[in-house]
């Protein structure tokens, strides 16, 4: 695979004026699409200004990327609560319905979840 088709993962230090640059500059040329405020960036702005944005950017970019795997593992919980049971899974709770005609809708409950994690 050609390289230019390759996320390029930089590392600032956002402790000295240089990284904070670098990471700021990075910011525009990469997720704003903007080059032009390069040299405003690299020469005029302030190096503890800088180091502070890029500190809160970075910060607000790991609580954000934190938020989507929690979202993402709750997406993944509801699919396996909302899955509807296999021909196999049916079958056995036909079966446990017929054995246990006017039981406890929870042991049904607990019926099912011992079926899907036998399953997996």
């Amino acid at each position: 695979m050609p390289t230019e088709n390759k996320l390029v993962e930089l590392s600032f230090d956002l402790n000295t004026p240089d990284g904070g640059r670098g990471y700021i500059d990075n910011l525009f040329k990469t997720v704003l699409k903007r080059h032009d405020y390069r040299q405003y960036i690299n020469e005029r702005l302030a190096g503890d200004f800088a180091c502070t944005l890029a500190q809160h950017l970075d910060a607000s970019k790991a609580r954000e990327e934190a938020l989507q795997l929690r979202l993402n593992a709750a997406d993944q919980r509801i699919d396996e609560l909302t899955a509807k049971p296999s021909d196999a899974e049916r079958e056995r709770l036909m079966e446990i319905i017929e054995r246990y005609p006017n039981g406890d809708p929870l042991q049904y409950n607990v019926a099912v979840n011992a079926l899907r994690k036998n399953a997996q």
